[in-house]
């Protein structure tokens, strides 16, 4: 979960982390305080010898000055995703990195997107998240010098919740008095 800090001054890594598990869950939501549009580029590497597959479902919204609006549409988008099964199936060459996001942030806007990503062949992988100005994209992303409390993700074993209800339905009501 990248939100924090909520508001984005400048370029910098978000997440750079090894993809150790099945499956992955992106989510974020930034309001750009810059002065100049900014972007969320998410990027996963194939370290395998190995093509890759991922499956990938994603759902964006914004830019938006309502914030609540931006959050609840790419929540409510990517429900409808997996409801419908809209995923994609990407295909990552071995020493490749795909691009899966470039999403703006304009100034004083919020943007905000749901990535629900699966490593479907097990490959050795690698997920990284950046803010990236468009003027210097090729170095926005190697700002991983973090000031204090700089882009901190919160990071979670597991994002699937499992509950079991048991429901006392006795004793049963057999009529109701009118």
């Amino acid at each position: 979960i990248s939100n924090y800090p909520e508001r984005i001054k400048y370029p910098g890594c978000i997440l750079d982390k090894k993809w150790d598990s099945r499956l992955l869950r992106f989510v974020y939501y930034h309001l750009n305080s810059a002065k100049q549009d900014l972007y969320i580029n998410i990027k996963v590497k194939n370290n395998s010898k190995k093509p890759a597959y991922i499956k990938v479902i994603n759902a964006v919204a914004g830019p938006s000055i309502d914030g609540l609006y931006a959050g609840h549409k790419a929540t409510k988008r990517f429900f409808k995703e997996i409801i419908n099964d809209n995923s994609r199936k990407v295909r990552i060459e071995p020493g490749v990195t795909a691009q899966l996001a470039y999403h703006v942030l304009k100034p004083e806007k919020v943007s905000a997107g749901i990535y629900d990503l699966e490593n479907l062949s097990g490959s050795d992988l690698d997920f990284k998240a950046f803010i990236i100005d468009p003027n210097f994209s090729h170095v926005s992303g190697l700002n991983d010098e973090y000031e204090k409390d700089m882009y901190m993700p919160g990071c979670f074993d597991s994002f699937e919740k499992e509950m079991v209800v048991d429901y006392e339905c006795s004793p049963l009501v057999k009529e109701v008095p009118v």
